[in-house]
């Protein structure tokens, strides 16, 4: 058997390996993901407690205490207020248009609208069509048009859910004994040591930054206006809510993409109170957050531009689902920052002076 054969050989069985290995993990990318981001997120809190600890009697279990530290706080910030939500716009997806209460509001709306364009309908020879009656007639088909996508949404909610619970097993670990994963890649990566530093160090950004810039700022915004929500007595304010924050971690939608058509619904119902609260409301303080709040949140901490962080963030949930919102940014970094590598690597030397002609 020559040598040849034989690299061949070791090369197929590394790579049936390779694939199977993979193949394995597959399930499991997106509680990694999770898992990476808030690692990233909660180490600063894993420092300082384990420092804490190293400092009193706990020196011997500090790296412990501070890893399950780090993954209660993880519990009780992000996951427990998860559950609450997604128990309480579950009931609100699924009778969306289906309460009597609610038929009656949107026919009330519909009638308003048949009104408002009687003299349009006239003008193109569509007097007889009615938005009302087009609602009564189909009202079963539109509603259950409307509750699956909603319903889709949940059970996909519900994955997410699985997942966290992985990527926080994954958190621990990964705050423990990160330092030994660190040097294992740092001797894997065929970059300098340097140039590795300052990838980690510009995924350490990006994920502050879209999480402070983005997440954090997309949760106010949902808050605020899920407030006016409430206040005007809208019986599905809690999934509004949601939809409104869903829609301002989205570049260039944003809320508006919500209270906008909820305010002119109001109006047509005849509630003009109402819907100038949620316009003014969501106008004056919702929808300028973001000019006020990002740049102290942020700071200097993430340089890449809107346009790559839209396509990113949208990719990334369209690929990964919900935590795209931070690995599709995390993904942006990285190849920005090999392409940057690549380049000071294959950059030739500059070319020597010449000897000044005697």
């Amino acid at each position: 058997m020559t040598n040849q054969f034989r690299n061949w050989m070791f090369i197929a069985m590394v790579g049936v390996v390779a694939y199977l290995a993979a193949s394995v993990m597959q399930p499991f990318v997106s509680a990694l993901l999770w898992a990476s981001a808030l690692t990233i997120l909660t180490a600063p809190l894993y420092e300082k407690v384990r420092n804490g600890c190293e400092r009193g009697r706990f020196k011997k279990s500090a790296e412990t205490i501070a890893g399950l530290v780090a993954c209660l706080v993880t519990i009780l910030v992000f996951v427990l207020p998860f559950v609450i939500v997604l128990l309480g716009i579950s009931p609100q997806a699924e009778g969306v248009g289906a309460t009597d209460g609610s038929s009656r509001s949107i026919e009330r709306t519909l009638q308003n609208l048949d009104q408002q364009l009687a003299s349009v309908k006239a003008s193109v020879g569509a007097s007889s069509f009615s938005l009302e009656r087009t609602w009564q007639e189909n009202q079963k088909e539109i509603v259950s048009g409307l509750q699956a996508p909603l319903v889709g949404v949940l059970k996909s909610l519900g994955v997410t859910l699985f997942s966290l619970g992985i990527a926080i097993l994954a958190q621990f670990f990964l705050l423990r004994d990160g330092w030994k994963l660190k040097e294992g890649a740092l001797d894997l990566i065929p970059l300098e040591h340097a140039q590795t530093e300052r990838l980690l160090q510009r995924l350490t950004d990006t994920v502050w930054a879209v999480f402070y810039g983005t997440v954090l700022v997309a949760m106010l915004q949902g808050g605020l206006i899920g407030a006016a929500y409430a206040y005007v007595g809208l019986p599905n304010w809690l999934l509004l809510t949601v939809l409104s924050a869903v829609m301002a971690i989205i570049p260039l939608l944003g809320a508006p993409v919500v209270y906008f058509p909820v305010a002119f619904l109001l109006l047509f119902q005849g509630k003009t109170q109402e819907a100038l609260i949620i316009l003014g409301f969501g106008t004056m303080f919702v929808s300028n957050i973001d000019n006020v709040i990002k740049p102290f949140l942020i700071g200097g901490r993430s340089n890449l531009h809107p346009l790559p962080i839209f396509f990113s963030i949208l990719g990334g949930v369209f690929f990964f689902g919900p935590i795209g919102v931070i690995s599709g940014p995390m993904l942006l970094t990285i190849t920005l920052v090999v392409i940057e590598a690549l380049r000071e690597k294959t950059k030739l030397p500059d070319a020597p002076e010449t000897a000044a002609s005697e």
